[in-house]
């Protein structure tokens, strides 16, 4: 299965880890963008971990035909995270704050 991030997801990432970066690094947010690029993907990783953990195998397998078949169809991806019993939002909210977390305590330059 393809990892891509579409525009309105990257847009959402962009902007909480720029809160993160002006958050951890208050005198200076202009000369990050290479940590703002790794930060992105890395978060994008992490919640698709998240996602990917609550699944089992053969979810994984179904997730991947979905994709194969309906890769531009976010209804039908909508319909197999509903029919499988993950709440997408609370797994995303929760991704994004161990993220944040980790990102403000630890060393990310």
């Amino acid at each position: 299965m393809e990892k891509q991030i579409q525009a309105a997801d990257y847009q959402q990432l962009a902007e909480f880890v720029d809160a993160l970066i002006a958050r951890k690094f208050p005198e200076n947010t202009e000369n990050h963008a290479e940590l703002r690029e790794e930060s992105i993907a890395k978060l994008s990783d992490h919640i698709n971990q998240r996602i990917f953990e609550q699944l089992s195998e053969e979810q994984i397998v179904r997730l991947g035909d979905i994709a194969d078949a309906h890769s531009d169809d976010p209804a039908a991806f909508s319909k197999f995270f509903m029919d499988a019993g993950i709440d997408l939002s609370r797994t995303v909210k929760d991704a994004m704050i161990e993220f944040g977390n980790q990102f403000l305590g630890g060393d990310n330059e």
